[in-house]
Formats: C-alpha cells, sequence, structure tokens
C-alpha cells in the first residue's frame, strides 16, 4: 500500500487495456514509476458523451498529467483508442467486475435506474482496480475541467493543504460558504458531499470504503430490479450511497 505499482501489476488487473495505455505504463513510458503519492486522473463515462470526454482529456493532456479513461461500453474503449487515448475496460467475465459494461437503450445512462447504477458499481470497482495495484487516484466527473495541476493541493505540498496528504480520501462537498467549510462547521461534512472529485490513497482505509460504497450499491440494485422497465428513477446514485457509507 502506497508504495506505488509493483512490477507486472498490470498482468495481475481485472482490468484490460488499450496499447495506449500499455505503452505509457511500459517501462519507458511516461506513466511508468509514478512516484508514491503521485495521482493517476481517471475519467469515466460511455460512447454516447464522447466529445465530453475527449474535452477533459485535452485539458488533462495540456497540463502533462497522467490519466486513463476509464470505460463503461467497448464502444468508449474502441473510441479511445481512435482519439490516441489511454484507456481501460473490464476483462469480460472477470469475477471482480460483475455485468463489467453498462448496457441500455438509453443513450443517456441515467435515464435508465438499473444502467446508472450499474455505472456507479464498475467506477468504483475500477477505483478498487487501481488502488489495490498501488495507485493513489483522483477521479473527476467529465462536466469537471482540469485548468490547473491539481497535484501540489491534493499531495499536501501547498501550507492550506498540508493535512489533506495524511487522508485516505478527499472529496469535494456542495457547500460553497466558506462560513460552512471551517473547522467549527465539521469542514463541510454536514453538508452534501460531492464525489464529482475524489481523490483515493492506495490504502487499506480508501479499499475499505470503496468495498463498503459497492455492497451499499449492490443492495439498491436488488430494489432497483424490481422496479416497472419503463420507470425512470432519480433518486438515488453512487453519491448517495457514498454519502450514506461514510
Amino acid at each position: 500500500w502506497g508504495l506505488g505499482p509493483g512490477d507486472g501489476w498490470m498482468e495481475q488487473s481485472p482490468l484490460r487495456f488499450n496499447q495506449i495505455a500499455k505503452e505509457a505504463f511500459s517501462p519507458g513510458g511516461s506513466y511508468h514509476s509514478l512516484p508514491p503519492g503521485q495521482p493517476l486522473l481517471l475519467v469515466f463515462g460511455g460512447a454516447s458523451v464522447n466529445d465530453m470526454l475527449r474535452n477533459w482529456a485535452l485539458h488533462v493532456q495540456k497540463l502533462q498529467l497522467p490519466y486513463v479513461v476509464t470505460c463503461m461500453d467497448e464502444s468508449l474503449f474502441t473510441l479511445a483508442g481512435h482519439h490516441g487515448l489511454p484507456a481501460a475496460i473490464f476483462i469480460a467475465g472477470h469475477q471482480s467486475a460483475g455485468p463489467g459494461v453498462v448496457t441500455t437503450r438509453w443513450k443517456y445512462f441515467r435515464m435508465d435506474p438499473r444502467a446508472f447504477m450499474t455505472m456507479g458499481i464498475l467506477k468504483v470497482r475500477f477505483f478498487l482496480a487501481f488502488v489495490r495495484a498501488g495507485f493513489d487516484i483522483l477521479c473527476a466527473d467529465l462536466d469537471v475541467v482540469w485548468l490547473r495541476d491539481p497535484r501540489p493541493w491534493v499531495m499536501g505540498q501547498i501550507n492550506s493543504s498540508l493535512l489533506i496528504a495524511y487522508a485516505d480520501i478527499v472529496v469535494s462537498t456542495d457547500v460553497t460558504s466558506g462560513a460552512a467549510e471551517n473547522d467549527r462547521a465539521a469542514w463541510g461534512l454536514q453538508q452534501e458531499l460531492n464525489t464529482g472529485m475524489l481523490m483515493l490513497r492506495s490504502s487499506p482505509g480508501a479499499a475499505v470504503v470503496c468495498e463498503a460504497w459497492v455492497a451499499r450499491m449492490q443492495r439498491e440494485m436488488v430494489s432497483i430490479e424490481k422496479l416497472p422497465k419503463n420507470m425512470l428513477q432519480w433518486w438515488s446514485n453512487d453519491q448517495t450511497f457514498f454519502n450514506e457509507v461514510i
């Protein structure tokens, strides 16, 4: 834990990587031997959000940050290769993946409660795959665009963020009031924790939270499966259950 990926981690991973990612992580590649504590950036989605994803990737590329596109369907995995983006998808049939991909008749996963919760479960299983391999990871939604290098802050190298270096998990909140984010106000923990920006260390603590998060979403999936097939359901998502677990 916390020492960076070891030799052979990719061969032991439940993930399948495209050629761009394999070259980046191989000896001599740009991602090989990332220093411990330096995060690998992740982003996730399906082929229907390909344009937004490419915009996210272009901003990260300008900052020369290491990143991987975690794919929720085979179509995005193929598109990532065409656009020169390092990408990963779960190996079909791997026991740690469950369904492995999201399937739905909707282009927007959120219109389908089963697809949306499947996406949430897969997202956190991607987290676990990288964290267990030895990577600290920083995941952001597609509607988050990195304009500056976030590493000095998330690695605790800035005076205002020194304590972050000791945290297993760093998460954004929906709070925009400084008065509600101070020590007396519990640093915003009384508000909604927003998983649109989430930092996870390669640590037992982060892994345990992710395991509990997946288990809670799996229990919710049992209830979702009882919904009418044509029902659009909006009131539960992976963020809901992250807050519940924390």
